[in-house]
């Protein structure tokens, strides 16, 4: 498994700028500083040096949008785990009612009911 956070880090560190190849294809350069173009290194192969160019802003936006939608899968876990929680217990379980029932995310009671601003309430309206 990587470590997407680590990987970026990763990212950072490499010489800045925008990448590019020779007009030959083989070797891979930076147009970062006042002073002209910087060999990042010679490849054997065209579609090694492309590779090499390209990743250099694509790694980090491809790590960037997997860190983002990591982080949005675990809320949507984390919703899906309460909206199932509320449901259930909310209502029949273990062949009752629960008197003590709270919700995890705005701690209404099965009396009072949802507050206004809790997800799980908005979702259940639907």
């Amino acid at each position: 498994m990587r470590y997407l956070h680590a990987d970026l880090e990763v990212c950072k560190k490499v010489i800045d700028g925008k990448w590019h190849t020779d007009s030959e294809g083989v070797s891979v350069f930076s147009d970062m500083d006042f002073m002209g173009e910087v060999t990042i290194c010679d490849c054997y192969h065209l579609c090694t040096a492309n590779f090499i160019a390209e990743s250099r802003e694509g790694w980090p936006e491809a790590i960037n949008r997997a860190i983002a939608a990591e982080s949005e899968v675990e809320g949507l876990q984390e919703l899906i785990s309460g909206l199932e929680f509320c449901v259930y217990n909310g209502g029949q379980a273990n062949n009752g009612y629960q008197e003590s029932y709270e919700c995890p995310y705005c701690h209404g009671s099965k009396q009072d009911g949802h507050f206004e601003d809790c997800k799980i309430s908005q979702i259940i309206k639907r």
